[in-house]
């Protein structure tokens, strides 16, 4: 037998999600805006998505957004295998690290505050 959802009046509200859980209603899927949805665990957005990116969240707080140009990440990475970058371009004082992973000492170390390449 199939059955038919009817649509959702939505309050916007991560407290009490538009389509959930008899037992737990701030788990599901809620409409934030115009276009947009997230999927939300225990009150918090989780999953982010519109018409024009996708989000990824921890604990309420952006980590990975897509952009129109390729993504946007929050935060330190840990990457296991091949990572490739075209070219990096510095936006501020940031240090470019590679570790050890056994050690976590930097073997390639580029800083331009000080200079050391």
């Amino acid at each position: 037998m199939l059955y038919s959802v009817p649509p959702a009046k939505s309050a916007g509200n991560v407290a009490e999600v538009d389509y959930g859980f008899y037992d737990d209603v701030n788990t599901g899927m809620v409409r934030t805006s115009a276009d947009n949805v997230s999927l939300v665990a225990g009150g918090v957005a989780g999953i982010g998505v519109g018409s024009t990116a996708v989000s990824l969240k921890y604990a309420g707080n952006t980590k990975l957004t897509t952009l129109n140009t390729g993504v946007q990440i929050a935060g330190d990475g840990t990457f296991s295998g091949n990572v490739n970058a075209g070219s990096l371009t510095k936006t501020s004082d940031t240090t470019l690290s590679i570790l050890t992973a056994a050690e976590n000492n930097s073997i390639l170390k580029f800083r331009e505050s000080t200079d050391n390449y």
